[in-house]
């Protein structure tokens, strides 16, 4: 995600009680995220989705935890 996306979301939502808009900051990299969590773990393979995201030390640790 370019960076200059987010200072303009930010700015975007700035208000009096969050003037540099970093709650919304926050909410929207949750989303992100959250979506981009989601994406991984549809499939056949979970854990191998978590790695192609890039997500590899928690595909280890669920790796560790799943052996028989």
């Amino acid at each position: 995600m370019p960076f200059g996306y987010l200072t303009r979301l930010a700015a975007a939502e700035s208000t009096p009680d969050d003037p540099r808009g970093e709650g919304a900051l926050v909410r929207q990299m949750t989303v992100v995220f959250d979506h981009y969590l989601a994406k991984a773990l549809v499939g056949p393979d979970p854990i191998e989705g978590l790695k192609r995201f890039g997500f590899i030390e928690t595909a280890a640790i669920l790796e560790a935890r799943i052996q028989y």
